[in-house]
């Protein structure tokens, strides 16, 4: 679930490196998870996300937990639900306690994997928000886990998508193991 919000189509078409209307024209085997040549100077990140429509400071870890919150796939007790859905939030160092604030005035519908979130949910409650359950989740995790307790599960859950993304790399995931990434 940690990665679904790449399924925003403007992200996709950073990703693609072309404009959003030209990521979809052609679409070539489902999401990517990642670009295969990213641009490596400050600039040329900026005018990537500009030509594909992504919003500054947008992060799709906050989408993949919105997408989340709409998933049977949640464990059931309050405090693995909560501890879920802030590992999906800051598995690339946000959420702590704070998300990033993004203004985007027109976020597309996503449907990914049968979960949906409407550009008016998304408009209603973006991750930013300080009623999103964002930090207070953090909060909450602290307190429960402790300091080191809860930068030690994020951290784990980071090593593993860094090494599933590098065995990807080199080609060592098997079927089962890719059909479960974006």
């Amino acid at each position: 679930m940690h990665d679904l919000g790449k399924a925003d189509d403007r992200f996709q078409a950073m990703l693609k490196r072309e404009a959003r209307t030209d990521a979809w024209l052609c679409p070539e085997g489902g999401l990517l998870a990642k670009s295969d040549g990213m641009p490596q100077t400050q600039r040329d990140r900026h005018d990537a996300r500009r030509r594909a429509g992504v919003p500054d400071g947008f992060r799709h870890e906050m989408l993949s937990m919105q997408l989340a919150t709409k998933t049977a796939g949640l464990p059931e007790a309050q405090l693995l639900r909560h501890l879920t859905l802030h590992l999906i939030a800051a598995h690339h160092g946000y959420a702590r306690p704070f998300a990033p604030a993004v203004i985007d005035d027109d976020p597309p519908d996503i449907d990914v994997e049968g979960i949906s979130v409407s550009s008016e949910e998304r408009l209603k409650s973006p991750a930013h928000r300080l009623d999103s359950g964002v930090a207070d989740r953090f909060w909450g995790l602290t307190r429960h886990f402790g300091w080191w307790g809860l930068a030690y599960l994020e951290s784990v859950l980071r090593l593993a998508d860094q090494q599933a993304s590098a065995a990807e790399d080199l080609g060592e995931l098997d079927d089962t193991a890719k059909e479960d990434r974006p």
